[in-house]
């Protein structure tokens, strides 16, 4: 008999086997037995028969109960990992980050949004580009400008309103209802709070007087 590995044997290599059992009887039992070891066996045609269950396994890994514990593996768990942790990562927890830290910016950093109590405004004015108020109130923060549309003197607040000392004009702390001589409301700026907690203004752009952050 010529010198053949074990798991490379084809019914074609196997000796006449004595007491009338033949090559294919031998290979369904030594088979059985060579599946147990887990080494390979041979089929009838000669061509080596992969572990797992016999006659079962359609060898696409997906496992399907029978003896093909190695597909089960590779398809369940496989898809588990790079199917709902991968998304999760990406999904979640990068939209959260890329949503609100990564897009606030703004053309002034008005400090800690901590600093701004329910009731409180901040004056900024660079007396050119900007004349505005950072306030907050039980929705949130909110900038507002401060400059009076009438002449563009600035406003102070009161308890209740906001009140130009030039002219007498008055407005809510939205900024809207004016009095005369003022004959439009005040507008709001963008606002945003970046990752340190600063609050960003971008007074260049304007939203409406609802919006809070």
């Amino acid at each position: 008999m010529r010198n053949h590995q074990l798991d490379s044997l084809s019914i074609e290599d196997l000796p006449p086997c004595k007491g009338g059992v033949s090559r294919r009887g031998f290979c369904a039992v030594a088979g059985a037995g060579l599946v147990t070891l887990g080494l390979s066996a041979c089929d009838p045609g000669g061509a080596r028969v992969a572990v797992g269950g016999l006659g079962t396994d359609n060898g696409d890994g997906n496992g399907d109960g029978n003896g093909n514990g190695g597909g089960q593996d590779a398809g369940t768990t496989g898809g588990k990992d790079s199917g709902t942790t991968g998304g999760k990562d990406s999904g979640t927890t990068g939209g959260q980050d890329s949503g609100t830290v990564g897009n606030c910016s703004g053309s002034l950093n008005a400090g800690p949004a901590s600093a701004i109590a329910v009731g409180q405004v901040k004056h900024f004015t660079d007396n050119f580009n900007y004349d505005l108020f950072v306030c907050r109130d039980a929705g949130g923060l909110y900038a507002i400008n401060g400059s009076c549309p009438h002449a563009g003197c600035t406003v102070t607040k009161k308890t209740t309103e906001w009140y130009c000392n030039c002219h007498g004009a008055t407005f809510d702390l939205d900024g809207n209802h004016p009095t005369s001589p003022a004959h439009s409301a005040l507008e709001h700026y963008s606002l945003c709070v970046d990752g340190s907690g600063n609050v960003q203004v971008d007074y260049n752009k304007t939203v409406v007087y609802t919006t809070r952050t």
